[in-house]
């Protein structure tokens, strides 16, 4: 089942627990989120974390000239902010006072602002993530080639998921992790219409979905 959600009248979203986890749902279902093309200005970030056998890689992006796409994450990102404080106690904290949030949509000094986006692997350490060239067609992606499919200065839009919103030394924030992403062309035409999409099962999408 599947409905589109107005991002700038976002009054159905609610947080729920789902295992050890919070999520972002509206009326139960996880929540997806279409993107306008993003531009990759750094290298992909890699790190290892102590309890995992493998990397974690995520991205940081700058929105490719589409003004009314980043008002409507900075709406999202202060909709989530109140939502989370409203709902404190379920992400187990006990007050709201000098509680902080770890923006999706961050500011970085003079330059651009970045959006923070995670690569979800498997227990075996696959990816996740559906991957796609310029022509729609399937890519498959591991760790001998995903830093020279995405290397600095690629060109992508995506397709991307709430996996949690995480709270931790008084401090809030979101996770999301990119479900499709289609490679593009630098003369590519940026995107201007963007919504988001919600959907209950996702990762079963057999195509990218434009």
């Amino acid at each position: 089942m599947e409905t589109t959600l107005d991002i700038q009248n976002i009054t159905k979203l609610s947080l729920t627990k789902s295992g050890k986890n919070i999520k972002l749902v509206n009326n139960k279902l996880d929540i997806s989120l279409k993107t306008s093309e993003l531009f990759l200005p750094f290298n992909l970030n890699k790190n290892r974390r102590h309890w995992m056998n493998y990397d974690e890689y995520s991205m940081d992006c700058y929105i490719n000239n589409d003004p009314t796409f980043s008002e409507n994450l900075i709406k999202l990102d202060e909709t989530i902010f109140n939502l989370s404080k409203e709902n404190i106690n379920l992400l187990g904290g006990t007050t709201t006072d000098d509680l902080g949030y770890s923006k999706m949509y961050r500011e970085n000094k003079e330059y651009p602002k970045l959006l923070k986006l995670y690569f979800p692997r498997d227990n075996n350490g696959n990816f996740i993530t559906h991957f796609f060239d310029e022509n729609s067609k399937p890519i498959i992606v591991n760790e001998r080639n995903i830093e020279t499919i995405l290397s600095k200065k690629s060109i992508f839009k995506t397709l991307i998921t709430c996996s949690k919103v995480w709270f931790y030394q008084n401090k809030i924030g979101t996770t999301w992790n990119i479900v499709q992403l289609k490679l593009l062309t630098k003369e590519s035409t940026p995107i201007k219409e963007t919504t988001v999409n919600i959907n209950d099962s996702v990762y079963d999408q057999p195509s990218f979905i434009e």
